[in-house]
Protein backbone atom coordinates (compact mmCIF):
# COMPACT_ATOMS: atom_id res chain seq x y z
CA UNK A 1 0.00 0.00 0.00
CA UNK A 2 1.47 3.24 -0.61
CA UNK A 3 0.26 6.36 1.29
CA UNK A 4 1.52 9.86 -0.10
CA UNK A 5 0.93 13.09 2.33
CA UNK A 6 1.67 16.28 0.86
CA UNK A 7 2.70 19.12 3.37
CA UNK A 8 3.81 22.60 2.89
CA UNK A 9 7.56 21.55 2.70
CA UNK A 10 6.37 19.41 -0.48
CA UNK A 11 5.57 15.90 -1.09
CA UNK A 12 6.72 12.98 1.17
CA UNK A 13 5.87 9.04 -0.22
CA UNK A 14 5.22 6.97 2.55
CA UNK A 15 5.48 3.07 1.83
CA UNK A 16 3.23 1.77 4.60
CA UNK A 17 3.42 -1.62 5.73
CA UNK A 18 1.03 -3.16 8.06
CA UNK A 19 0.47 -2.23 11.51
CA UNK A 20 0.93 -5.59 12.57
CA UNK A 21 4.38 -5.58 10.96
CA UNK A 22 6.27 -2.80 12.26
CA UNK A 23 6.73 -0.73 15.36
CA UNK A 24 4.23 -0.89 18.14
CA UNK A 25 0.76 -2.20 18.10
CA UNK A 26 -2.07 -2.54 20.12
CA UNK A 27 -5.09 -4.69 19.37
CA UNK A 28 -7.77 -2.27 21.33
CA UNK A 29 -6.41 1.05 21.76
CA UNK A 30 -5.03 4.09 19.91
CA UNK A 31 -1.76 2.28 17.62
CA UNK A 32 1.43 4.04 16.60
CA UNK A 33 3.88 2.65 14.28
CA UNK A 34 7.24 4.26 14.55
CA UNK A 35 9.54 3.06 12.85
CA UNK A 36 7.77 4.27 8.82
CA UNK A 37 9.72 5.42 6.09
CA UNK A 38 10.40 9.09 6.14
CA UNK A 39 10.15 9.86 9.62
CA UNK A 40 6.15 9.25 9.20
CA UNK A 41 3.92 8.47 12.45
CA UNK A 42 1.48 6.03 11.45
CA UNK A 43 -1.68 5.87 14.27
CA UNK A 44 -4.43 3.90 14.12
CA UNK A 45 -7.46 5.23 15.93
CA UNK A 46 -9.11 2.24 17.38
CA UNK A 47 -11.17 3.72 19.86
CA UNK A 48 -12.95 6.22 17.78
CA UNK A 49 -16.30 5.31 16.35
CA UNK A 50 -14.79 4.21 13.67
CA UNK A 51 -11.23 3.42 13.35
CA UNK A 52 -8.91 6.14 11.41
CA UNK A 53 -5.70 5.30 10.49
CA UNK A 54 -3.60 8.55 9.45
CA UNK A 55 0.11 9.80 9.54
CA UNK A 56 0.01 11.87 12.90
CA UNK A 57 2.31 14.80 12.30
CA UNK A 58 -0.05 16.38 9.74
CA UNK A 59 -3.80 15.13 10.96
CA UNK A 60 -4.94 17.36 14.34
CA UNK A 61 -6.81 15.03 16.78
CA UNK A 62 -9.90 17.63 16.24
CA UNK A 63 -10.10 16.66 11.99
CA UNK A 64 -9.37 12.81 13.01
CA UNK A 65 -12.36 12.92 15.40
CA UNK A 66 -14.53 14.55 12.68
CA UNK A 67 -13.63 12.21 10.02
CA UNK A 68 -14.40 9.37 12.52
CA UNK A 69 -18.16 10.97 13.42
CA UNK A 70 -19.22 11.99 9.76
CA UNK A 71 -18.24 7.58 8.30
CA UNK A 72 -20.43 6.56 11.81
CA UNK A 73 -23.05 8.77 10.54
CA UNK A 74 -23.36 7.40 7.53
CA UNK A 75 -23.10 3.62 8.82
CA UNK A 76 -25.89 4.05 11.34
CA UNK A 77 -27.56 6.59 8.81
CA UNK A 78 -27.76 9.11 11.20
CA UNK A 79 -28.75 12.97 9.58
CA UNK A 80 -28.04 15.00 12.36
CA UNK A 81 -24.32 13.29 13.10
CA UNK A 82 -23.61 13.54 9.50
CA UNK A 83 -25.17 17.53 8.96
CA UNK A 84 -23.12 18.21 11.96
CA UNK A 85 -19.68 17.46 10.21
CA UNK A 86 -20.25 19.78 7.39
CA UNK A 87 -19.20 23.18 6.52
CA UNK A 88 -23.25 24.44 6.67
CA UNK A 89 -23.42 26.92 3.94
CA UNK A 90 -21.78 24.31 1.30
CA UNK A 91 -24.31 21.84 2.61
CA UNK A 92 -26.96 23.75 2.42
CA UNK A 93 -25.65 24.50 -1.50
CA UNK A 94 -24.98 21.05 -2.19
CA UNK A 95 -28.47 20.35 -0.93
CA UNK A 96 -30.42 22.65 -3.10
CA UNK A 97 -27.93 21.93 -6.10
CA UNK A 98 -29.08 17.90 -6.04
CA UNK A 99 -32.63 17.98 -4.96
CA UNK A 100 -33.55 21.78 -4.76
CA UNK A 101 -36.22 22.56 -1.83
CA UNK A 102 -37.16 18.45 -1.63
CA UNK A 103 -33.65 16.42 -0.71
CA UNK A 104 -33.63 16.31 2.84
CA UNK A 105 -30.46 15.63 4.90
CA UNK A 106 -32.55 11.99 6.40
CA UNK A 107 -33.03 11.11 2.47
CA UNK A 108 -29.22 11.95 1.25
CA UNK A 109 -27.52 10.00 3.98
CA UNK A 110 -29.96 7.13 3.38
CA UNK A 111 -29.18 7.16 -0.46
CA UNK A 112 -25.28 7.37 0.52
CA UNK A 113 -25.70 4.33 2.45
CA UNK A 114 -28.12 1.88 0.00
CA UNK A 115 -25.02 3.07 -3.04
CA UNK A 116 -22.63 1.92 -0.48
CA UNK A 117 -24.07 -1.17 0.57
CA UNK A 118 -24.79 -1.85 -3.06
CA UNK A 119 -20.98 -2.09 -3.36
CA UNK A 120 -20.76 -4.75 -0.81
CA UNK A 121 -23.17 -7.37 -2.42
CA UNK A 122 -26.44 -5.71 -1.13
CA UNK A 123 -25.41 -6.69 2.49
CA UNK A 124 -25.71 -4.05 5.50
CA UNK A 125 -22.45 -2.79 6.34
CA UNK A 126 -20.10 -1.04 8.77
CA UNK A 127 -16.72 0.62 8.60
CA UNK A 128 -14.06 -1.64 9.66
CA UNK A 129 -11.51 1.43 9.43
CA UNK A 130 -10.81 4.22 7.12
CA UNK A 131 -7.23 5.34 6.03
CA UNK A 132 -6.11 9.13 5.10
CA UNK A 133 -3.77 8.10 2.33
CA UNK A 134 -3.40 11.44 1.16
CA UNK A 135 -3.59 15.04 2.56
CA UNK A 136 -2.53 18.33 0.78
CA UNK A 137 -2.78 21.91 2.53
CA UNK A 138 -1.25 23.99 0.39
CA UNK A 139 -2.12 26.43 -2.47
CA UNK A 140 -1.32 25.19 -5.90
CA UNK A 141 -0.43 21.82 -5.21
CA UNK A 142 -2.88 20.41 -6.45
CA UNK A 143 -6.05 21.76 -8.89
CA UNK A 144 -8.56 20.16 -7.04
CA UNK A 145 -8.29 21.43 -3.56
CA UNK A 146 -7.94 25.24 -4.84
CA UNK A 147 -10.79 25.16 -7.09
CA UNK A 148 -12.96 23.55 -3.98
CA UNK A 149 -11.18 26.89 -2.34
CA UNK A 150 -12.33 29.08 -5.17
CA UNK A 151 -15.86 27.86 -5.00
CA UNK A 152 -16.07 28.22 -1.53
CA UNK A 153 -15.45 31.81 -1.69
CA UNK A 154 -17.59 32.20 -4.37
CA UNK A 155 -20.74 30.87 -2.59
CA UNK A 156 -19.79 32.88 0.58
CA UNK A 157 -19.69 36.23 -0.98
CA UNK A 158 -23.35 35.27 -2.76
CA UNK A 159 -24.64 34.84 0.87
CA UNK A 160 -22.93 38.01 2.09
CA UNK A 161 -19.95 35.94 4.04
CA UNK A 162 -16.15 36.98 4.51
CA UNK A 163 -14.01 34.30 2.15
CA UNK A 164 -13.14 31.14 3.25
CA UNK A 165 -9.53 32.06 2.39
CA UNK A 166 -9.39 34.67 4.42
CA UNK A 167 -10.37 33.31 7.45
CA UNK A 168 -9.64 29.52 6.92
CA UNK A 169 -6.80 28.32 9.79
CA UNK A 170 -6.26 25.96 7.21
CA UNK A 171 -7.86 24.00 4.29
CA UNK A 172 -6.94 20.30 3.28
CA UNK A 173 -8.23 17.85 0.32
CA UNK A 174 -7.75 14.42 2.15
CA UNK A 175 -7.89 10.72 -0.09
CA UNK A 176 -9.69 8.28 2.08
CA UNK A 177 -9.74 3.92 1.58
CA UNK A 178 -12.81 2.93 2.91
CA UNK A 179 -12.85 -0.61 4.34
CA UNK A 180 -16.08 -2.65 4.99
CA UNK A 181 -17.27 -5.13 6.91
CA UNK A 182 -20.81 -6.80 8.00
CA UNK A 183 -23.05 -4.72 10.58
CA UNK A 184 -22.40 -5.09 13.77
CA UNK A 185 -19.18 -7.25 13.69
CA UNK A 186 -16.74 -4.69 15.64
CA UNK A 187 -14.18 -5.18 13.00
CA UNK A 188 -11.52 -2.16 13.95
CA UNK A 189 -9.05 -3.10 11.35
CA UNK A 190 -8.22 -3.60 7.29
CA UNK A 191 -11.07 -5.80 6.36
CA UNK A 192 -11.11 -7.62 2.92
CA UNK A 193 -13.20 -5.14 1.06
CA UNK A 194 -11.64 -2.07 0.30
CA UNK A 195 -13.12 1.10 -1.33
CA UNK A 196 -10.43 3.02 -3.17
CA UNK A 197 -9.93 6.87 -2.69
CA UNK A 198 -12.83 8.89 -2.09
CA UNK A 199 -12.40 12.79 -1.87
CA UNK A 200 -12.97 14.73 1.05
CA UNK A 201 -12.34 18.26 1.74
CA UNK A 202 -11.74 19.85 5.63
CA UNK A 203 -11.92 23.30 6.67
CA UNK A 204 -10.38 24.85 9.97
CA UNK A 205 -13.00 27.48 10.96
CA UNK A 206 -12.65 29.46 14.40
CA UNK A 207 -10.39 26.59 15.48
CA UNK A 208 -13.68 23.88 14.46
CA UNK A 209 -13.23 21.73 11.65
CA UNK A 210 -15.82 20.86 9.04
CA UNK A 211 -15.96 18.58 6.60
CA UNK A 212 -16.99 18.40 2.29
CA UNK A 213 -17.41 15.77 0.34
CA UNK A 214 -16.75 16.61 -3.63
Amino acid sequence: MKRRMLALAGALVLAACPLTACGESSADETSVVYDMPYGSMLTANTALPVSVQYDSRFLEDGLVQKISSYYHALQAQDAAEFTAAQLPFYHEYQLAEAGGDELTDDALVKLTYESIKAEYDGKDFDYSMVDVVEYIDADGQIDTRDAMLAMLDKIAEEKGEQKVSDRAEKFVQMSIDRYLCDKGSGSKRETAVKLDGELLFAVKLDGQWYLMYA
